[in-house]
């Protein structure tokens, strides 16, 4: 599951969008810096308090992706890719689908495997197990480590990932907007589903997140990450 999770993200990026028929669906050119300004008015527009770990994330984060080559590879994005958008065969590791392209857009490539990484749990995770979110679902024997997806997915991809460290760390700062977002609806309650039980869990959540990519801009990506 873990090889076939990775290896249709590596294929997905090699994906001829013209040929597809897709070049009109986003502007990939400096596609980090703007997701970085689009959840940073997300974040002001939701947040419930001051949160001091965020704000020094952001910063962070700008003066990560400042000096990052303008002409950086870029593909189709999923922008949600995960183990659990996904359909597998009944009887084998096969991708049989990905589903949830809403978020889906032209842009960094890396963006994606970020994303996975940070959805991904090991069992030995601190920060990682306080986001409610595909909660231990990758914890048990047999499912590969954080460092060892980066590795297959560069060579497959072909695609160096000098700047994943950034991705990931942006891919933190997004999914605690996310889920500072949620946090809001729970306290105002209009949030629906598991989560609207709890006013706590997706606050806790957001700090974590932002914890985490602080690891992330200091220790590297699988460090950071298992923090």
């Amino acid at each position: 599951m873990s090889a076939a999770l990775v290896n249709v993200l590596a294929d997905l990026h090699r994906v001829d969008v013209a040929a597809a028929g897709l070049r009109d669906l986003g502007r990939p050119e400096g596609y980090l810096p703007r997701q970085l300004a689009r959840w940073t008015k997300q974040w002001d527009h939701t947040k419930t308090r001051d949160l001091p770990t965020m704000d020094a994330l952001r910063s962070r984060l700008a003066d990560l992706l400042e000096p990052l080559p303008l002409d950086l590879p870029w593909s189709l994005v999923h922008g949600d890719y995960r183990l659990d958008n996904v359909i597998l065969a009944p009887a084998s590791a096969q991708v049989l689908s990905v589903l949830d392209w809403e978020m889906s857009t032209l842009g960094d490539p890396l963006a994606d495997l970020a994303l996975t990484l940070v959805y991904w749990t090991e069992a030995a995770d601190t920060l990682r197990h306080q986001v409610p979110v595909a909660e231990h679902l990758t914890d048990g024997a047999g499912f590969w480590d954080r460092a060892r997806i980066i590795s297959t997915y560069a060579e497959r991809s072909g695609l160096s990932v000098g700047h994943l460290d950034a991705c990931t760390a942006l891919a933190c700062f997004k999914l605690a907007v996310i889920t500072e977002s949620i946090h809001a609806r729970t306290l105002s309650g209009k949030q629906l589903g598991t989560t609207a039980g709890d006013t706590h869990a997706m606050g806790v959540a957001t700090e974590s997140l932002a914890e985490m990519g602080l690891a992330v801009c200091t220790d590297g990506t699988v460090a950071g990450l298992s923090s």
